[in-house]
């Protein structure tokens, strides 16, 4: 089965056509933060200034601390999480890496971008970078250009990704892979997590998910907590209140709808659920969204 189905392909937008990167500033003071599977085009480079998360990519869940950087390449699957109730602040570039290729092919294109988007070279998923700090100085350095009002900002970013990669290649931190993706390799638990963000907003239940991973129910369980720190149970209704965020924001639906769009029969339930994620309830969650939009 591929792994990398349609169903869990990242649908946001980054950035435009003619600048294809943004900058996220991501802040969570009581945790939450819940960024289900999905996978991409674009590389995605995260620094987490405070705080821990729990990452897993391609299947490795690791357990990201505060000063430490993140470097996903395109087409590999990754899930963030807050731990517990752990404040975390963060921040993600994510580009389409075509910006930095040039048609010329030089010694960077040729050896070191090509086999980058090719997967014949990757990154080192996980940086320490307390020592010298010279990856966070850029990745500060690209921070503070998204922030102002350089007309010029895209292409001082730019400038700033190509000194990353040299400070990467400096470091010895991009290596030789000896596949070429992962777009071969099968795990039958995903075949349950694709179900579950394809038909959240119906009926779903362990039996369903345990037939689908061909296991049985009680090692189905003990296998999807192992490697995702919650059960499937949990793990549909997170995915259910992320969905059930983002149709809130649009603010075309009330919260009544939002709930039975998303699966939840029992309103009290979602609205019970949803304050635990999000801190306040959906309407008021809605509210915010829809003042940010009339300002």
């Amino acid at each position: 089965m591929e792994r990398l189905t349609q169903q869990l392909k990242d649908k946001q937008i980054h950035g435009n056509i003619q600048e294809p990167l943004a900058v996220y500033n991501q802040i969570y003071l009581e945790g939450r933060l819940a960024v289900p599977y999905h996978w991409h085009e674009h590389w995605e480079w995260i620094w987490l200034e405070k705080g821990e998360l729990s990452f897993t990519i391609d299947e490795k869940k690791t357990i990201v601390k505060e000063n430490e950087m993140v470097f996903i390449s395109g087409r590999i699957l990754h899930e963030i999480r807050s731990i517990a109730g752990i404040p975390s602040i963060h921040h993600a570039l994510v580009f389409m890496p075509e910006i930095i290729e040039s048609n010329y092919p030089d010694q960077v294109t040729s050896e070191i971008i090509k086999p980058l988007i090719q997967h014949k070279l990757d990154f080192k998923r996980i940086v320490d970078d307390k020592k010298d700090h010279q990856l966070i100085k850029i990745m500060k350095k690209i921070i503070d250009i998204d922030l102002s009002n350089d007309p010029q900002k895209y292409m001082e970013i730019k400038i700033n990704i190509l000194k990353m990669l040299s400070e990467l290649c400096r470091q010895k931190l991009i290596i030789r892979t000896k596949t070429t993706g992962q777009t071969d390799k099968r795990d039958d638990l995903y075949r349950a997590v694709s179900y579950i963000q394809q038909n959240f907003n119906k009926k779903i239940n362990v039996d369903q998910l345990a037939g689908l991973s061909k296991l049985s129910k009680e090692y189905f369980i003990r296998s999807f907590k192992l490697k995702y720190d919650l059960t499937p149970v949990e793990y549909i209704n997170n995915y259910r209140i992320y969905q059930a965020g983002k149709i809130l924001k649009k603010g075309q639906q009330n919260v009544t709808e939002v709930a039975l769009s998303c699966g939840f029969p029992n309103i009290s339930y979602f609205i019970l659920l949803f304050k635990k994620q999000f801190s306040v309830t959906p309407k008021k969650y809605q509210q915010k969204f829809n003042d940010k939009i009339i300002k």
